[in-house]
């Protein structure tokens, strides 16, 4: 009985025993992004208010494009010469933040209708593409204006890391 004792407390000195030299041991960490998008249009009868708001984890390397779509806007919403239309388009709205080497947070925008990802929604031809640093609000605010008639678009991000 003696000779158990004396092996359940080597083994429990072992547990506790401790290495300051030791290195600690890798945690996982994960780029938690949180965002919004919101539209705010102004067209001739109508308006035109929507939004959504989230978050998603990726691992910050820039692979990972999260999309969302804001559905069944009127076309004018995006292009103030279709204002007076009556066509609708869901719009895609895609975040691909990824972790540059000085601490920021880069992200790609990408804008897109659904049905045709080769036109260019409020008229741009290049991504918008963010820097900010961790924690910090990095914003899109695109806009057009004729008059009374407008159409916003804003898109906000920030992103912190986690460990798990």
């Amino acid at each position: 009985m003696r000779y158990l004792s004396a092996i359940f407390a080597s083994a429990f000195l072992a547990a506790c025993a401790h290495d300051p030299a030791a290195a600690p041991t890798p945690q996982a960490s994960a780029l938690v992004t949180e965002y919004s998008v919101s539209v705010d249009a102004a067209l001739p009868g109508q308006r035109v208010t929507v939004g959504e708001e989230s978050s998603f984890r990726s691992n910050g390397d820039g692979e990972m494009v999260v999309m969302v779509f804001l559905e069944d806007l009127p076309a004018g919403v995006t292009d103030l010469a279709d204002a007076s239309g009556t066509d609708s388009r869901t719009l895609m709205v895609g975040m691909q933040p990824s972790r540059d080497g000085d601490g920021r947070i880069v992200y790609e925008i990408h804008l897109a209708f659904q049905d045709d990802v080769e036109a260019h929604p409020f008229g741009l031809q290049d991504r918008p593409r963010l820097v900010a640093a961790e924690g910090e609000t990095a914003t899109v605010h695109l806009g057009q204006e004729a008059g009374e008639v407008y159409s916003r678009l804003t898109i906000d991000v920030t992103s912190h890391t986690v460990v798990d």
